[in-house]
């Protein structure tokens, strides 16, 4: 029944980047459905945010039918990254349906995960936006795969820079940071030495 879903991170009471995610939303419903708005999750919301702990409320609608759950959150540490290539791949919109990732993520262990590189530049794991520090600044790939909410805050705020990011390049950096609803700029890292490139 729903397409395409949110997640959203509340600590103590407190949901982040709302304002981002109802951007993300409003956008998802034009570009897919032609309505200027689409599921009002403000009133909703406010019964599900409990006022202790670290949660992920995950937000699924169509149009403007939508329902939520909260899930108590532990981040996974993610061990390895694996750099595959995939010339045709597409996510634009954050679907429901991940079966695209879950080919690729099937044989791997479960804290392990894809970089995927398309036009011989790095776009996005199978869950995350990234960051990539150069020992001054922390870039990231000015195509990804899906336009992130963290990422698009991280942007605004000026503590990461897009850049197209290619393999060749990938010498100059040092470290590859996760970034998405839940995880913030260099919480998860991994050594650009630990990425295994195919």
């Amino acid at each position: 029944m729903y397409q395409v879903f949110e997640s959203i991170k509340v600590l103590n009471g407190k949901a982040f980047n709302l304002p981002y995610h109802k951007v993300r939303m409003a956008k998802t419903a034009h570009d897919l459905w032609g309505i200027e708005k689409s599921y009002d999750i403000d009133k909703e919301l406010l019964k599900l945010v409990p006022k202790k702990g670290l949660f992920k409320i995950k937000v699924k609608y169509h149009l403007k039918k939508g329902a939520m759950e909260i899930i108590p959150y532990t981040p996974k540490s993610t061990v390895r990254l694996f750099c595959i290539r995939n010339e045709s791949i597409e996510y634009p919109y954050k679907y429901i349906d991940r079966s695209l990732f879950d080919r690729y993520l099937k044989n791997l262990n479960p804290n392990d995960d894809i970089l995927f590189v398309k036009n011989n530049r790095f776009t996005d794991t199978s869950y995350a936006n990234i960051a990539m520090w150069n020992g001054e600044e922390w870039h990231t790939p000015s195509t990804p795969l899906l336009y992130g909410t963290k990422r698009q805050l991280l942007i605004d705020t000026k503590k990461i820079i897009p850049q197209d990011i290619t393999i060749d390049q990938l010498k100059n950096y040092q470290k590859i940071s996760l970034i998405n609803a839940m995880l913030d700029l260099n919480e998860m890292v991994i050594n650009v030495d630990d990425l295994s490139i195919h």
